[in-house]
């Protein structure tokens, strides 16, 4: 009977390959994502999937495309992931999926992947950015903006600054005064933007101003702001719109459009479970009380069916601290939109599983590969982790026999300049070496606001840290020596070593504790290996290669189109 089992698998196996050839067809992720690739065990054998393999696949290498190669790449992730699902199965032996826990944290899976399939149809499938809307957001791309802003907590702080400036005060002088905004330290100066790069409350306010003018009280999501234009320049070529570009004012545009219909449907919802929420208790006169008192905890401040929020609960959820220091007006709109954000939240749960999304398989996929993970996690640490244990002497032998590992490496105190104009940067690195004091120039052209602020300083930073190409200017410099380097033509650094220490070894008391885990990981990993091949001989394993032939197919194809895709974009443009 075994015999022809295997007979009529070959078979089966033959003609699908032959189909498949002769009709040159191919499978979508979706027709392959729940075929097995193989099974773990026996009565209730554990199916490996494509999602399976492609979990093992980010956990050591981030992303797909060294996995789509071919089949050997394929296979050999496929066996780690066997690897995996075999201490599963030691673990569904030792029923860790029964922990509460675990029930828990699966129950908050679905119910998050349900409202965020909610979002999806609701939200992101009913926004819709036409070609006319992204060409006219193209036409606003041709000039960048030099612009200061104020922001303040309140409209009452605005109308004062506004008025201060109407009386001819000096617009910098006051942002470094009054503003709450982090560029208050350069006078308000925020770097030179296109129009896509501006938050979308003033974006085309900027856009409609002159230079020299200023606009506002307009409020934003920390408060209320004054903006003045003082530049405006035009790009002296107009390029043709790239595929590059048209994707990022896409996602601009399609960024803005899902705000204001996360906003409409919000108010759909409210209406159709009724929700209300009771704005009265949130005022500026009563908000600090609000804030302060336990008396009325257990009042409702939101509710509809089958939910409400008690003032105790929405309160623990909240940074009384910060909102008791802040000015009422702040306090309370920052407040009401913590109780929104949290109604919302909530009704579009009980809407998501009044449409029954939690059933849906992609949903119920994220619960099992969580109960995986879970149950993988409780076997290593039970059979594995939890028994090993590292003594003072072996780690003391460790740290003898790789002193220099345990090293503090050389070091600089550095000062920097930051300019994204690699132009600008070679003008100014040239004023440097004609004699111009750097702490100057760092605190009048610098765009690392924090460090201009200092003159440029930087304090220390170890060898290694920074970016290899910054790393390696700083290490090559002497003490008062300066330095330019341009990193991925997006920003230049200017860099002047105003001190420098040459590294030593850490006291063995200082490390001993890294040490023992780096042992106590070394030794889990060697028990784990000794321990999945016992695992191997104990339960049975099946491999299916047919659908093993399929996936690798399917990658290929993945890569040829993804090779083209690039081929037709010309590469990298960039979105400013």
């Amino acid at each position: 009977m075994k015999n022809e089992k295997r007979g009529d698998d070959m078979k089966r196996y033959l003609l699908l390959v032959i189909l498949l050839f002769i009709s040159g067809c191919s499978y979508t992720y979706e027709e392959l994502k729940y075929r097995p690739l193989a099974t773990v065990g026996a009565d209730m054998p554990l199916a490996i999937t494509i999602e399976d393999i492609e979990e093992t696949f980010k956990t050591t290498h981030g992303g797909h495309e060294l996995m789509m190669a071919g089949e050997g790449a394929v296979r050999d992730f496929l066996e780690k992931t066997i690897d995996k699902h075999l201490v599963i199965a030691e673990g569904l032996r030792a029923e860790f999926d029964k922990d509460e826990l675990l029930k828990e944290m699966a129950n908050k899976v679905v119910v998050k992947e349900a409202t965020e399939e909610l979002y999806k149809n609701e939200i992101g499938a009913k926004v819709k950015v036409t070609d006319d809307e992204i060409k006219e957001a193209y036409s606003k791309m041709g000039e960048a903006f030099e612009v200061r802003t104020i922001t303040t907590y309140t409209m009452a702080q605005i109308d004062k600054v506004l008025e201060r400036i109407k009386n001819g005060e000096d617009f910098s002088a006051i942002a470094r005064e009054v503003s709450i905004n982090p560029y208050a330290l350069k006078g308000g100066r925020l770097p030179e933007f296109k129009w896509s790069r501006f938050p979308w409350q003033i974006a085309d306010i900027i856009y409609d101003m002159a230079v020299d003018e200023v606009r506002g009280p307009m409020q934003m999501d920390d408060g209320w702001a004054l903006v003045k234009v003082t530049a405006r320049k035009k790009d002296k070529e107009i390029s043709p719109l790239t595929k590059e570009m048209e994707r990022h004012l896409k996602g601009v545009l399609s960024r803005r459009a899902r705000q204001n219909r996360k906003d409409a449907f919000f108010e759909e919802l409210k209406i159709k479970w009724k929700a209300e929420i009771r704005y009265n208790i949130l005022v500026d006169e009563n908000i600090k009380k609000f804030i302060a008192d336990d008396d009325k905890g257990d009042d409702v401040i939101a509710s509809f069916e089958g939910w409400e929020l008690k003032i105790k609960d929405f309160k623990n959820t909240l940074d009384k601290t910060f909102l008791s220091n802040a000015p009422a007006e702040y306090a309370m709109r920052k407040i009401t939109h913590a109780l929104e954000d949290k109604v919302f939240l909530e009704v579009a749960r009980k809407e998501a599983a009044a449409r029954g999304y939690a059933s849906m398989p992609h949903i119920k996929k994220k619960a099992e590969m969580l109960t995986k993970d879970y149950v993988l996690g409780m076997a290593i640490r039970k059979f594995i982790a939890d028994p090993i244990n590292i003594t003072d002497e072996e780690a003391k032998g460790h740290y003898n026999a790789n002193v220099k590992r345990y090293s503090i490496p050389d070091s600089a105190r550095i000062s920097v300049i930051m300019l994204s104009s690699e132009d600008k940067a070679k003008e100014v690195f040239e004023r440097l070496k004609s004699g111009e004091e750097f702490a100057a120039i760092a605190r009048k052209e610098s765009e690392d606001i924090l460090s201009a602020e200092m003159g440029g300083d930087s304090g220390w930073i170890n060898e290694g840290e920074a970016d290899t190409k910054l790393n390696g200017l700083i290490f090559s410099l002497q003490t008062g020596e300066m330095g330019m380097v341009r990193l991925e033509e997006k920003v230049s650094f200017i860099v002047k070593v105003e001190e420098k220490q040459s590294g030593m070894p850490k006291p063995f008391e200082s490390v001993s504790n890294e040490i023992k885990n780096v042992l106590w990981r070394e030794k889990v990993s060697k028990e784990m290996k000794e321990w999945v091949k016992q695992l191997r001989e104990v339960y049975p394993i099946r491999i299916y290669g047919v659908n093993i032939d399929l996936l690798t197919r399917y990658y290929m194809e993945e890569v040829d189109r993804k090779s083209k895709e690039k081929g037709e974009t010309g590469g990298h443009h960039g979105d400013d």
